[in-house]
């Protein structure tokens, strides 16, 4: 399956951080005007986008090591992460 590209329409926020079993917690939430964001993973996890405060959980979605996959999201929400096996770091872009 292709991915859609869709270029910035303003400077992306992004944030970045560790990910260990415990889990990497919460982001702020996305801006008011993201509808989608890019995420990138050092190793393999499972993340969850959603409102208020959200946990990711190990049936998640799986994001594998070192693939950034583009994720549609509603203004202010928010991602959690755990790791799948090895500790990694975690980016999160806001694109659109």
């Amino acid at each position: 399956m292709n991915a859609l590209l869709i270029p910035p329409l303003f400077p992306p926020w992004s944030c970045a951080g560790r990910c260990d079993r415990r889990g990497f917690g919460r982001s702020a939430a996305f801006g008011a005007q993201t509808y989608q964001v890019r995420v990138a993973a050092t190793s393999a996890c499972r993340i969850r986008i959603g409102d208020g405060t959200p946990t990711a959980l190990a049936t998640d979605s799986y994001l594998p090591a070192d693939r950034p996959e583009y994720f549609t999201c509603t203004p202010g929400q928010k991602i959690a992460v755990i790791q799948e096996a090895a500790g990694g770091k975690l980016s999160v872009t806001e694109v659109a």
